[in-house]
């Protein structure tokens, strides 16, 4: 387990982090509601709040697992909830594998 936790470390850039950072609080947002997103809806709800951030505004859905990877290791490393798990898969209505 602790080479899967360094191998995820080695392969974080800033982009991952930057936008973890901004997803979690929209998760967290999502908790305290009870409500889900699409990946889809993460992506979009995040450009809305952060209209002036260009890295937040070149997000792409696509990509928002791996971010979401990031939030989940620091939710982890904290012992914290998995609020990743309140994004899911617009097509199948379940979160993805992560």
């Amino acid at each position: 387990m602790e080479q899967q936790v360094q191998s995820l470390y080695a392969n974080i850039t800033l982009n991952d982090v930057q936008l973890a950072a901004i997803y979690y609080p929209i998760l967290v947002d999502l908790a305290r509601h009870k409500h889900c997103l699409t990946y889809g809806e993460l992506v979009k709800r995040a450009k809305e709040s952060h209209p002036d951030a260009e890295y937040v505004q070149r997000a792409i859905p696509v990509s928002a697992g791996r971010k979401l990877d990031v939030v989940r290791l620091f939710t982890s490393e904290r012992g914290l909830p998995d609020v990743t798990s309140l994004i899911i898969n617009k097509t199948a209505g379940e979160c993805g594998n992560g």
